[in-house]
């Protein structure tokens, strides 16, 4: 199945995680998405500090999945 998550589209893998909770589908978008958000708190923040903020973002991502609304 991790194959599978390669192929699959963002949507795919936030519908899983929402429907599902698919731990596997969120830490596939974490892995895809993750450069660029820390590059962003890298750039913003200019200093050590960066990956809380990262962090953070993940985390909220995560808690947020019973009132994520797929409207694409």
């Amino acid at each position: 199945r991790q194959a599978a998550y390669g192929a699959a589209t963002d949507r795919e893998l936030l519908e899983s995680f929402a429907r599902d909770g698919d731990q596997a589908a969120f830490a596939a978008l974490v892995a895809r998405h993750g450069p660029l958000v820390l590059g962003v708190c890298a750039r913003a923040l200019r200093r050590p500090e960066r990956q809380q903020p990262f962090l953070a973002s993940h985390v909220v991502s995560s808690r947020a999945k019973a009132s994520m609304a797929i409207t694409w």
